[in-house]
């Protein structure tokens, strides 16, 4: 069973990387949001 609050805080990561790479197109935070994304996923996944 996944815990809630880890869904609910890496779906947070995800939701602010794809806001970074959309509001600010430059290259840095293209990685930073690609960087959230990664983290976001790792929080979900982690049992």
């Amino acid at each position: 069973m996944k815990d809630p609050l880890n869904i609910g805080i890496g779906t947070f990561f995800i939701i602010l990387g794809l806001y970074l790479m959309n509001k600010f197109q430059d290259s840095i935070s293209v990685i930073g949001g690609i960087f959230c994304i990664s983290i976001g996923i790792g929080i979900i996944a982690k049992k």
